[in-house]
Protein backbone atom coordinates (compact mmCIF):
# COMPACT_ATOMS: atom_id res chain seq x y z
CA UNK A 1 0.00 0.00 0.00
CA UNK A 2 -0.30 2.66 -0.39
CA UNK A 3 -1.59 0.79 -0.13
CA UNK A 4 -2.38 1.41 -0.07
CA UNK A 5 -2.16 4.01 -0.11
CA UNK A 6 -2.65 -0.18 0.56
CA UNK A 7 -2.49 2.58 -0.69
CA UNK A 8 -2.29 3.70 -3.00
CA UNK A 9 -3.86 5.97 -5.53
CA UNK A 10 -2.12 9.07 -6.80
CA UNK A 11 -4.85 9.98 -9.24
CA UNK A 12 -7.35 10.33 -6.38
CA UNK A 13 -5.36 13.26 -5.04
CA UNK A 14 -6.50 15.14 -8.11
CA UNK A 15 -10.11 14.14 -7.50
CA UNK A 16 -10.60 14.79 -3.79
CA UNK A 17 -11.80 18.22 -2.62
CA UNK A 18 -9.34 21.10 -2.70
CA UNK A 19 -9.58 21.44 1.08
CA UNK A 20 -7.73 18.12 1.43
CA UNK A 21 -5.49 18.11 -1.62
CA UNK A 22 -2.69 20.46 -0.63
CA UNK A 23 0.82 20.08 0.61
CA UNK A 24 2.25 20.13 4.09
CA UNK A 25 5.97 20.74 3.95
CA UNK A 26 7.54 20.30 7.41
CA UNK A 27 9.67 17.19 7.64
CA UNK A 28 9.83 14.94 10.68
CA UNK A 29 13.34 14.31 11.90
CA UNK A 30 14.42 10.75 12.60
CA UNK A 31 12.61 7.43 12.52
CA UNK A 32 11.88 4.85 15.18
CA UNK A 33 13.85 1.63 15.36
CA UNK A 34 12.66 -1.09 12.99
CA UNK A 35 12.70 -3.74 15.72
CA UNK A 36 9.40 -4.31 17.55
CA UNK A 37 9.70 -3.50 21.26
CA UNK A 38 7.71 -6.63 22.12
CA UNK A 39 9.03 -9.79 20.50
CA UNK A 40 5.91 -11.70 21.53
CA UNK A 41 3.81 -9.17 19.64
CA UNK A 42 6.12 -9.60 16.65
CA UNK A 43 5.66 -13.37 16.69
CA UNK A 44 1.88 -12.98 17.00
CA UNK A 45 1.84 -10.45 14.16
CA UNK A 46 3.81 -12.72 11.82
CA UNK A 47 1.56 -15.69 12.65
CA UNK A 48 -1.60 -13.65 12.04
CA UNK A 49 -0.29 -12.49 8.67
CA UNK A 50 0.34 -16.10 7.60
CA UNK A 51 -3.10 -17.20 8.77
CA UNK A 52 -4.70 -14.34 6.81
CA UNK A 53 -2.81 -15.39 3.68
CA UNK A 54 -4.05 -18.96 4.11
CA UNK A 55 -7.63 -17.73 4.53
CA UNK A 56 -7.34 -15.65 1.37
CA UNK A 57 -5.67 -18.18 -0.91
CA UNK A 58 -6.38 -21.61 0.53
CA UNK A 59 -2.77 -22.38 -0.25
CA UNK A 60 -3.17 -21.66 -3.97
CA UNK A 61 -0.46 -19.35 -5.36
CA UNK A 62 -1.35 -16.04 -6.98
CA UNK A 63 0.88 -15.17 -9.93
CA UNK A 64 -1.32 -12.38 -11.27
CA UNK A 65 -4.83 -10.98 -10.94
CA UNK A 66 -7.12 -8.98 -13.23
CA UNK A 67 -10.18 -7.23 -11.81
CA UNK A 68 -12.85 -5.24 -13.62
CA UNK A 69 -15.93 -3.43 -12.36
CA UNK A 70 -17.71 -0.16 -11.79
CA UNK A 71 -16.31 2.77 -9.83
CA UNK A 72 -17.72 5.93 -8.30
CA UNK A 73 -15.24 8.71 -7.57
CA UNK A 74 -15.97 11.57 -5.20
CA UNK A 75 -14.80 14.96 -6.44
CA UNK A 76 -16.05 17.01 -3.51
CA UNK A 77 -19.11 18.79 -4.82
CA UNK A 78 -19.67 16.22 -7.55
CA UNK A 79 -19.22 12.53 -8.18
CA UNK A 80 -18.38 10.60 -11.32
CA UNK A 81 -19.15 7.02 -12.18
CA UNK A 82 -17.34 4.88 -14.68
CA UNK A 83 -15.42 1.64 -15.08
CA UNK A 84 -12.16 0.42 -13.60
CA UNK A 85 -9.62 -2.28 -14.47
CA UNK A 86 -7.03 -3.34 -11.90
CA UNK A 87 -4.12 -5.63 -12.80
CA UNK A 88 -1.30 -6.83 -10.57
CA UNK A 89 1.47 -9.42 -10.59
CA UNK A 90 3.19 -11.28 -7.78
CA UNK A 91 6.44 -9.70 -8.92
CA UNK A 92 5.25 -6.36 -7.50
CA UNK A 93 3.68 -4.54 -10.43
CA UNK A 94 0.25 -2.99 -10.75
CA UNK A 95 -1.77 -0.92 -13.17
CA UNK A 96 -5.11 0.78 -12.56
CA UNK A 97 -7.12 2.14 -15.48
CA UNK A 98 -10.12 4.29 -14.62
CA UNK A 99 -12.52 5.44 -17.33
CA UNK A 100 -14.67 8.40 -16.26
CA UNK A 101 -16.85 10.89 -18.17
CA UNK A 102 -14.21 13.56 -17.57
CA UNK A 103 -11.43 11.38 -18.98
CA UNK A 104 -9.22 8.40 -18.29
CA UNK A 105 -6.61 7.84 -15.59
CA UNK A 106 -3.82 5.24 -15.71
CA UNK A 107 -1.65 4.63 -12.65
CA UNK A 108 1.28 2.19 -12.94
CA UNK A 109 3.60 1.08 -10.13
CA UNK A 110 6.62 -1.20 -10.25
CA UNK A 111 8.04 -2.42 -6.95
CA UNK A 112 10.34 -4.85 -8.76
CA UNK A 113 12.37 -1.92 -10.08
CA UNK A 114 15.17 -0.33 -8.06
CA UNK A 115 14.32 2.32 -7.17
CA UNK A 116 10.62 1.63 -7.20
CA UNK A 117 8.62 3.60 -9.74
CA UNK A 118 5.12 5.05 -9.69
CA UNK A 119 3.49 7.15 -12.39
CA UNK A 120 -0.01 8.42 -13.01
CA UNK A 121 -1.36 10.04 -16.16
CA UNK A 122 -4.69 11.84 -16.33
CA UNK A 123 -6.95 12.95 -19.18
CA UNK A 124 -4.28 15.31 -20.54
CA UNK A 125 -1.84 12.41 -20.87
CA UNK A 126 0.80 14.24 -18.81
CA UNK A 127 2.52 12.16 -16.12
CA UNK A 128 2.04 13.32 -12.54
CA UNK A 129 4.44 13.25 -9.59
CA UNK A 130 3.94 10.77 -6.79
CA UNK A 131 3.70 11.33 -3.06
CA UNK A 132 6.56 9.52 -1.26
CA UNK A 133 4.40 7.14 0.75
CA UNK A 134 3.08 5.69 -2.50
CA UNK A 135 6.01 3.27 -2.72
CA UNK A 136 6.62 2.24 0.90
CA UNK A 137 4.18 -0.65 1.20
CA UNK A 138 4.95 -4.34 0.65
CA UNK A 139 3.02 -4.51 -2.64
CA UNK A 140 1.25 -1.97 -4.87
CA UNK A 141 -1.90 -4.15 -5.19
CA UNK A 142 -3.81 -2.50 -2.34
CA UNK A 143 -6.98 -3.75 -4.08
CA UNK A 144 -5.97 -7.44 -3.81
CA UNK A 145 -5.42 -8.52 -0.19
CA UNK A 146 -4.02 -11.89 -1.29
CA UNK A 147 -1.05 -10.16 -2.96
CA UNK A 148 -0.73 -7.34 -0.42
CA UNK A 149 -0.76 -9.48 2.71
CA UNK A 150 1.22 -12.23 1.00
CA UNK A 151 4.06 -9.77 0.38
CA UNK A 152 4.59 -9.07 4.09
CA UNK A 153 7.67 -11.29 4.18
CA UNK A 154 9.65 -11.42 7.46
CA UNK A 155 12.89 -10.88 5.56
CA UNK A 156 11.76 -7.43 4.44
CA UNK A 157 8.78 -6.39 6.60
CA UNK A 158 8.19 -6.53 10.32
CA UNK A 159 4.74 -7.19 11.77
CA UNK A 160 3.52 -6.55 15.30
CA UNK A 161 0.25 -7.68 16.82
CA UNK A 162 -1.70 -4.81 18.38
CA UNK A 163 -4.79 -6.61 19.70
CA UNK A 164 -8.46 -7.33 19.21
CA UNK A 165 -10.75 -4.39 18.46
CA UNK A 166 -14.23 -3.61 17.23
CA UNK A 167 -14.48 -1.69 13.97
CA UNK A 168 -17.74 -0.95 12.15
CA UNK A 169 -19.50 -3.28 14.56
CA UNK A 170 -17.26 -6.28 13.85
CA UNK A 171 -14.60 -7.96 15.96
CA UNK A 172 -11.21 -7.67 14.24
CA UNK A 173 -7.58 -8.50 14.92
CA UNK A 174 -5.20 -5.56 14.45
CA UNK A 175 -1.63 -5.96 13.20
CA UNK A 176 0.87 -3.26 12.18
CA UNK A 177 3.61 -3.82 9.62
CA UNK A 178 6.43 -1.74 8.17
CA UNK A 179 9.68 -2.16 6.18
CA UNK A 180 12.77 -3.31 8.02
CA UNK A 181 15.38 -0.58 8.17
CA UNK A 182 17.93 -2.72 6.33
CA UNK A 183 15.55 -3.30 3.44
CA UNK A 184 13.49 -0.11 3.32
CA UNK A 185 12.48 0.49 -0.29
CA UNK A 186 14.62 3.04 -2.04
CA UNK A 187 12.57 5.82 -3.55
CA UNK A 188 13.42 8.88 -5.60
CA UNK A 189 10.44 10.54 -3.90
CA UNK A 190 11.70 10.05 -0.33
CA UNK A 191 14.61 12.44 0.16
CA UNK A 192 15.96 14.80 2.80
CA UNK A 193 13.13 17.06 3.90
CA UNK A 194 10.52 14.60 2.68
CA UNK A 195 10.47 11.96 5.39
CA UNK A 196 7.21 10.11 5.84
CA UNK A 197 6.32 8.79 9.25
CA UNK A 198 3.11 6.89 9.90
CA UNK A 199 1.64 5.27 12.93
CA UNK A 200 -1.59 4.14 14.61
CA UNK A 201 -1.74 7.29 16.75
CA UNK A 202 0.46 10.33 17.48
CA UNK A 203 1.30 8.97 20.95
CA UNK A 204 2.63 5.62 19.68
CA UNK A 205 6.07 4.93 18.17
CA UNK A 206 6.17 5.78 14.48
CA UNK A 207 7.78 3.70 11.78
CA UNK A 208 8.59 4.70 8.23
CA UNK A 209 6.00 3.17 5.91
CA UNK A 210 3.86 1.62 8.67
CA UNK A 211 0.39 0.37 7.79
CA UNK A 212 -2.45 -0.92 9.94
CA UNK A 213 -4.24 -4.12 8.91
CA UNK A 214 -7.51 -5.30 10.46
CA UNK A 215 -8.69 -8.85 9.77
CA UNK A 216 -12.02 -10.39 10.76
CA UNK A 217 -11.59 -12.32 14.01
CA UNK A 218 -13.56 -15.29 12.70
CA UNK A 219 -12.70 -15.58 9.01
CA UNK A 220 -9.28 -13.86 9.20
CA UNK A 221 -10.14 -12.07 5.95
CA UNK A 222 -8.88 -8.46 5.76
CA UNK A 223 -11.58 -5.88 6.43
CA UNK A 224 -9.59 -2.66 6.51
CA UNK A 225 -6.18 -1.21 5.71
CA UNK A 226 -5.09 2.16 7.11
CA UNK A 227 -2.13 4.39 6.42
CA UNK A 228 -1.93 7.38 8.73
CA UNK A 229 0.29 10.00 7.20
CA UNK A 230 2.05 12.49 9.42
CA UNK A 231 3.84 15.43 7.84
CA UNK A 232 4.44 14.66 4.17
CA UNK A 233 4.95 16.43 0.87
CA UNK A 234 2.44 15.76 -1.86
CA UNK A 235 2.69 16.59 -5.54
CA UNK A 236 0.86 19.87 -5.12
CA UNK A 237 2.28 23.38 -5.03
CA UNK A 238 1.95 24.71 -1.46
CA UNK A 239 1.92 28.30 -2.74
CA UNK A 240 -1.34 27.67 -4.58
CA UNK A 241 -4.04 29.48 -2.55
CA UNK A 242 -6.67 27.06 -3.85
CA UNK A 243 -5.03 24.25 -1.85
CA UNK A 244 -4.89 25.01 1.89
CA UNK A 245 -2.76 22.90 4.23
CA UNK A 246 -3.71 19.25 4.69
CA UNK A 247 -4.42 18.15 8.31
CA UNK A 248 -1.47 16.90 10.38
CA UNK A 249 -2.76 13.34 10.69
CA UNK A 250 -4.87 11.82 7.91
CA UNK A 251 -6.35 8.35 7.68
CA UNK A 252 -6.13 6.84 4.24
CA UNK A 253 -8.51 3.89 4.49
CA UNK A 254 -9.21 0.93 2.23
CA UNK A 255 -12.21 -1.17 3.33
CA UNK A 256 -12.93 -4.67 1.98
CA UNK A 257 -16.30 -6.42 1.97
CA UNK A 258 -18.54 -8.73 -0.09
CA UNK A 259 -15.98 -11.54 -0.16
CA UNK A 260 -16.61 -14.23 -2.76
CA UNK A 261 -14.67 -17.32 -3.75
CA UNK A 262 -12.98 -17.14 -7.16
CA UNK A 263 -10.85 -20.02 -8.40
CA UNK A 264 -10.40 -21.25 -4.83
CA UNK A 265 -9.38 -17.82 -3.49
CA UNK A 266 -11.34 -15.26 -1.48
CA UNK A 267 -11.82 -11.88 -3.16
CA UNK A 268 -13.39 -8.69 -1.79
CA UNK A 269 -15.80 -7.57 -4.51
CA UNK A 270 -16.58 -4.29 -2.75
CA UNK A 271 -13.67 -1.91 -2.07
CA UNK A 272 -14.03 1.56 -0.59
CA UNK A 273 -11.27 4.15 -0.32
CA UNK A 274 -11.44 7.31 1.79
CA UNK A 275 -9.11 10.11 2.85
CA UNK A 276 -9.85 11.23 6.37
CA UNK A 277 -13.62 11.77 6.52
CA UNK A 278 -13.83 12.29 2.74
CA UNK A 279 -15.00 9.37 0.55
CA UNK A 280 -12.61 8.91 -2.35
CA UNK A 281 -13.57 5.89 -4.41
CA UNK A 282 -16.14 3.10 -4.29
CA UNK A 283 -15.42 0.00 -6.40
CA UNK A 284 -17.87 -2.81 -7.11
CA UNK A 285 -16.14 -5.60 -8.98
CA UNK A 286 -17.93 -7.69 -11.59
CA UNK A 287 -15.12 -9.96 -12.79
CA UNK A 288 -11.94 -11.37 -11.22
CA UNK A 289 -9.48 -13.83 -12.78
CA UNK A 290 -6.22 -15.26 -11.45
CA UNK A 291 -3.09 -16.58 -13.13
CA UNK A 292 -3.95 -15.75 -16.73
CA UNK A 293 -0.43 -14.56 -17.55
CA UNK A 294 -1.45 -10.92 -17.19
CA UNK A 295 1.39 -8.40 -17.39
CA UNK A 296 1.83 -4.72 -16.59
CA UNK A 297 3.28 -2.37 -19.18
CA UNK A 298 6.50 -0.61 -18.19
CA UNK A 299 5.97 2.91 -16.92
Amino acid sequence: MRMLRLALLLFLYSLIPASLSAQQSPSVAGAASSAPADQAAAAQGAALVQRAVAALTGGAPVADVTMTGNVTVNRGSTTESGTITLVATAAGQSQITTVLPSGNWVTTQNYAASPRTSTSAGPSGAAQDTAPEDVLGPHPAWFCPALLVGAIAPQTYLASYVGQETRSGSAVQHVSFWPQASSSPTSPFLTAGQQVLTGPAPSLPLQIGQQELFVDSSSLLPKELIIRVRGYRSAFNSSDPAHPTIPTLVDERVQFSDYRQVQGRMVAFHIQVSFGPVPGMDIQLSSVTFNTGATVAAN
